[in-house]
């Protein structure tokens, strides 16, 4: 978990798709991707990241996307 969190540190925003070389593949940004990574960086206290996917995550409720208000709401509740 340490490395991921490392390598999402390392970049700009979180994207949805990255090659495995670590390049963006697009500029696509979906709370389903960045609410997990945000906990996971409130888990183990790293206080960057979790500032910076915080910035990244919506305010209100998604009221499209089932999915990503799911882990939206989840990550928000923990």
């Amino acid at each position: 978990m340490k490395k991921q969190l490392t390598f999402y540190n390392k970049k700009t925003k979180i994207t949805v798709v990255y090659t495995l070389t670590g390049k963006a593949v697009n500029n696509y940004e979906n709370t389903a991707f960045t609410a997990p990574i945000n906990m996971a960086a409130r888990t183990l206290k790293d206080t960057s990241l979790a500032n910076k996917t915080k910035k990244q995550l919506p305010t209100t409720i998604e009221k499209r996307n089932y999915y990503s208000a799911t882990l939206q709401v989840v990550t928000a509740l923990e």
